[in-house]
């Protein structure tokens, strides 16, 4: 037995594709939208921590969501670049110590993967910095 989605869930869906083949994007643009419970959206966003790249999607197709919307996932992305500016510098200490005593290392995951795979470390939420 197949467990139907809900419209929330495929919208989600549908930015993240968007967001990795910008041409679904036309997808978004027909969806109805007008039909979705946006809180309910937010939070599938923020479970999957991918709060940075639905603002990012809603901007580049210029979707239509009530203005608390764009307030919430406008906040939520500030804070998600806080934090990444704020990685980005204790790894740039932590990798300025291990120079410093000539240890080599390796960044793994988080920003050096958001950059890669996301182009911008900000559209990927990371809780921690990863080394080898």
């Amino acid at each position: 037995m197949r467990e139907e989605i809900s419209i929330e869930m495929s919208f989600l869906l549908y930015c993240v594709r968007s967001f990795i083949e910008p041409c679904c994007g036309e997808r978004l643009t027909a969806f109805p939208v007008e039909r979705l419970d946006w809180e309910c959206l937010i939070a599938f966003a923020q479970r999957h921590r991918l709060i940075p790249v639905i603002y990012s999607v809603l901007r580049k197709y210029k979707v239509k969501c009530p203005d608390v919307t764009w307030n919430k996932l406008r906040n939520a992305r500030a804070k998600s670049i806080k934090r990444s500016l704020l990685q980005l510098a204790k790894l740039k200490i932590i990798l300025e110590v291990f120079n410093a005593r000539k240890i080599e290392v390796v960044v793994l995951k988080g920003m050096v993967l958001a950059q890669e795979v996301y182009g911008d470390m900000v559209n990927r939420v990371s809780s921690d910095i990863d080394l080898l």
